[in-house]
């Protein structure tokens, strides 16, 4: 589907207008946190120092007499003061009690790395269940507390915070706020709608999406990108809901291991989301693009997996820019290919797809400690862009419907069309078959006018002729009689398939060897019969027919053309399921192959024909003085047709 230069502006500033709402949605969530986050009148407690120190000994032991150093919030990377230290952090925050009294004081802390505690003045207010490994995971859970009145002191008072670091972490002390109720209630409603509510709101989303999409696949597997979204689905399912884990246990021995798998996890949903925006663009090369996806997770799995304790922080960094390069490259290379393929869809998914490139420059840099930002965006675009790549896909299955309807409604017509044209056809067939049926009568008509009635004439014309006395009456009545039995026989032939066959051979062939027997004694032509004493088995109707034409046909052209004075008829089965019918005579012989060739003998054509069409082979060879007719007729196969 093309697109115009106008319409492609028109797309542009939908994009941005929906960018500033987007934006400004943000600034109503996130300004009134900033704005409550500084003191606002003197009833205010007041932050005067920040100070960490490294702790020693075991969990929770006093914290140090000297090594404090003077720090900001957010305080999230250690390897800037202290580089190869990833153990634990004592951090002193004092602050000064406000002289008025008519509002409770409370303490708001967003996120802490790995796990702690919290002491007002000495006394424990909260900690972590687990402050060794596994520990307890309270890195973006934002959690506050009521200060109360009992442990305050007038003027400085001290808050005392333990943070177990991990290794594999951006380990520190996030943002705080101390102040009165109103403020760090309006602040932890912030602080949890971002870092929690939006990865819960996640995976609800992500996961109804997902399913939907895998179950589409399921239905159409050659959609791939049905089947890649759901499995970017799946993948970034399992990823928020570690981010939600408040334990590293048990699934997980420490949080070595959980960082390990916590990066498989997000390079897998990189690849992943990566494959799907290429095959939703139709790229050419997905397949080699799997191929390389799962090269590349096959060689990190073993690096991170294997990786020792020490080695470990460096390779789960290298992973992590790793995939961000593949998710930047894919960013920033599929509007290229959209803008030169000039398909709305795949413009809608560049857009959305630049915004996503954005925010995670923004929560990368944010992250690393290279941003003076204070807020993560990630969870707000991720949601947006499933959201929206699940509307793209939804656009593509409803056009996708829309053409296979009207694809049914084109075929649907050209079905009924043909539907006509066949009944047309059919029309014209079932007429054109009566009339080859009609010709096809006549033509056996003919035949067995030929062979029936004219050899029977022929016959007749022979004895009359070697008459040399005129005929009787009674005698040449009794030929007419004879021509009438012929024409009556002929005229039932309709039915030969009903006609019984004769139980014996000898049957058979005895009407033809008394009417040809007298002609031939007057002829002065010896005819030798050897008939077979049985049928093994007995032939059908329409065989004995065609034999019985054949041997009139036969006989009529030995009496009319062959001068013969010696005549050999034999029938008999030289197997169990073939009959053979042999006629032999020394007349003067004929060319063969020129009666065929010229289609001379209308008596010759009738015999090849009646012969196939019951199935048996008609050989015939001639010279002078011997003509040989040979019928090999099977027994077992059905051949009328």
């Amino acid at each position: 589907m093309g697109i115009t230069y106008r319409s492609m502006l028109a797309i542009l500033l939908r994009y941005c207008c929906s960018v500033i709402t987007l934006w400004l949605g943000l600034c109503v969530l996130i300004v009134p946190a900033q704005a409550q986050s500084q003191p606002h009148n003197t009833c205010e407690p007041r932050l005067i120092t920040v100070e960490v120190a490294q702790a020693v000994g075991e969990p929770l032991s006093p914290p140090p007499e000297d090594g404090w150093h003077t720090t900001t919030l957010p305080d999230k990377n250690w390897a800037s003061r202290w580089p190869a230290y990833r153990g634990n952090a004592w951090y002193k925050l004092q602050w000064q009690n406000p002289t008025c009294d008519n509002q409770p004081l409370a303490l708001h802390i967003s996120s802490l790395g790995v796990a702690g505690a919290v002491f007002l003045n000495h006394s424990l207010l909260w900690r972590d269940a687990n402050l060794s490994e596994p520990l307890s995971r309270s890195i973006g859970v934002p959690r506050y507390w009521v200060l109360p009145d009992a442990l305050l002191k007038p003027g400085l008072n001290t808050v005392w915070i333990w943070v177990s670091g991990a290794t594999t972490q951006f380990t520190g002390l996030q943002y705080i706020e101390l102040g009165t109720l109103p403020t760090v209630l309006a602040t932890q409603r912030a602080a949890w709608w971002q870092n929690q509510a939006l990865l819960l709101l996640n995976l609800g989303v992500t996961g109804v999406l997902g399913t939907l999409a895998f179950f589409i696949w399921l239905r159409r597997r050659n959609e791939q990108s049905y089947g890649l979204y759901a499995l970017q689905a799946l993948l970034w399912v399992l990823y928020c809901s570690l981010q939600l884990r408040h334990e590293t246990g048990p699934l997980f021995s420490d949080s070595l291991q959980f960082s390990r798998v916590n990066i498989l996890l997000f390079l897998s949903f990189i690849l992943s989301f990566s494959l799907f925006v290429w095959s939703f663009g139709n790229y050419t090369h997905i397949k080699r693009l799997c191929i390389a996806a799962i090269v590349l997770f096959t060689l990190a799995s073993p690096a991170v997996l294997l990786a020792s304790s020490t080695a470990v922080p460096l390779v789960l960094l290298g992973v992590f820019f790793i995939a961000l390069i593949v998710f930047w490259s894919t960013c920033l290379l599929f509007p290229v290919r959209a803008w030169r393929n000039k398909q709305t869809e795949q413009i809608w998914l560049s857009l959305c797809l630049l915004s996503y490139f954005a925010t995670s420059v923004h929560d990368t840099l944010t992250i690393l400690g290279l941003s003076s930002s204070v807020h993560l965006y990630s969870a707000y675009t991720s949601l947006l862009t499933m959201l929206f790549m699940s509307a793209l896909l939804s656009w593509r299955l409803v056009n996708t419907m829309r053409r296979i309807e009207q694809f049914n409604k084109e075929l649907t017509h050209s079905v009924a069309e043909a539907r006509e044209e066949l009944r047309d056809t059919l029309a014209r067939k079932h007429e054109l078959a009566l009339n080859n049926s009609r010709l096809q009568e006549r033509l056996h008509i003919a035949q067995d006018l030929h062979d029936g009635l004219g050899s029977s004439l022929i016959r007749s014309m022979a004895m009359i002729e070697q008459q040399k006395t005129p005929l009787p009456n009674q005698q040449f009545l009794s030929i007419l009689k004879l021509l009438r039995d012929d024409l009556r026989q002929l005229i039932d032939a309709g039915a030969s398939a009903k006609l019984d066959v004769p139980e014996l051979p000898s049957t058979w062939i005895a009407p033809l060897r008394y009417r040809f027997g007298n002609l031939f004694d007057s002829l002065d032509i010896k005819a030798d019969w050897v008939i077979a004493p049985q049928w093994e088995p007995r032939p059908s109707p329409l065989q004995i027919l065609a034999l019985t034409r054949l041997v009139e046909e036969a006989l009529t052209n030995v009496v009319k053309h062959s001068r013969a004075t010696h005549l050999n008829i034999a029938l008999q089965q030289p197997d169990d399921h073939t009959l053979q019918l042999i006629i032999e005579d020394n007349g003067i012989g004929f060319d063969v192959d020129a009666v065929q060739t010229a289609g001379l003998s209308i008596g010759m054509r009738s015999m090849a024909n009646r012969m196939q069409h019951i199935g048996a082979t008609l050989h015939v060879q001639s010279r002078p003085g011997h003509t040989c007719l040979e019928v090999l007729l099977p027994l077992n196969t059905t051949s009328a047709k």
